[in-house]
């Protein structure tokens, strides 16, 4: 495998307005491919995998995407899963795809960093002559503009978790305002 992952069931797809979603976890903790332990939080870039065979070989079905909890009170039979991963744009695919293999993944979290995002948003938190509901709604408004502009969800969601780490033990009120507009992004 390319890098440690999530082990999935493909088949548990759950279709809803803001794409392709598949279940992800019943608990706040799953073990990836290689034995570690993630603890996942709303937007997380998550890494998932499920067994398949391609020519009677064995040649994993992968994909990208991001955490998110997930209203399943529809589905009743799996009113226990607790996390879903919204997949991105580049869907579903198998492991041996030769587009994959030997250059750079094209969601890289790094890479899918929108650096105007980043600051206009980062302006706003650093901001301390405004209350809360003003930053927020100021914020929400960059957000709306953005997705109005062809952004896209998956790198609003990437530009939010890397200013979230950036206040990650440092300021609760920065932390609230980011994770809120993280819960934003995910109703696009």
């Amino acid at each position: 495998m390319d890098k440690p992952r999530i082990y999935v069931d493909f088949n548990e797809m759950v279709d809803n307005k803001a794409g392709i979603m598949v279940l992800l976890s019943k608990n706040d903790r799953k073990k990836d491919s290689a034995g570690n332990i993630v603890t996942f939080y709303e937007g997380m870039p998550v890494s998932i995998y499920s067994d398949d065979e391609e020519d009677g070989k064995p040649d994993n079905l992968i994909a990208e995407g991001i955490a998110t909890q997930y209203d399943l009170s529809a589905h009743p039979h799996w009113a226990h899963v607790k996390w879903c991963c919204l997949i991105d744009k580049n869907g579903i695919r198998h492991e041996s795809d030769t587009s994959l293999k030997g250059k750079k993944q094209e969601n890289d979290n790094t890479a899918s960093i929108d650096k105007e995002l980043f600051e206009k948003i980062k302006h706003i938190v650093e901001r301390t002559d405004s209350d809360y509901e003003t930053l927020f709604s100021e914020g929400q408004g960059v957000l709306i503009s953005y997705k109005g502009n062809g952004g896209e969800q998956h790198s609003a969601l990437v530009t939010m978790q890397k200013l979230l780490e950036e206040y990650a033990d440092t300021d609760e009120i920065k932390k609230a305002l980011t994770e809120d507009w993280i819960d934003c992004i995910t109703g696009y």
